[in-house]
């Protein structure tokens, strides 16, 4: 899996939302994201994602940092923060 987050920095704000209490790890928060598409860039899976997701169109700025990942008993999660380009 791999999440995104998107930060504006003019608003000082963090896109993130709350997973549904009947999926997995329900009640938790999580980052927009999923798989990235063979040929595609992190950066336009996570516009995809987030078309897909709320549809919305986001314009994806630079990386923040290097990417982490996090293992769960599901499995490993690969986070990539983007700065979102107003």
């Amino acid at each position: 899996m791999q999440g995104v987050a998107i930060i504006d920095q003019d608003k000082n704000e963090v896109l993130a939302g709350k997973r549904d209490a009947d999926r997995l790890v329900g009640g938790m928060w999580e980052f927009p994201g999923g798989k990235i598409e063979k040929g595609e860039t992190p950066q336009e899976a996570a516009k995809r994602e987030l078309e897909e997701e709320f549809h919305d169109e986001v314009k994806i700025g630079p990386q923040l940092g290097k990417t982490v990942s996090y293992e769960y008993d599901f499995g490993i999660v690969k986070l990539t923060v983007f700065l979102q380009n107003c």
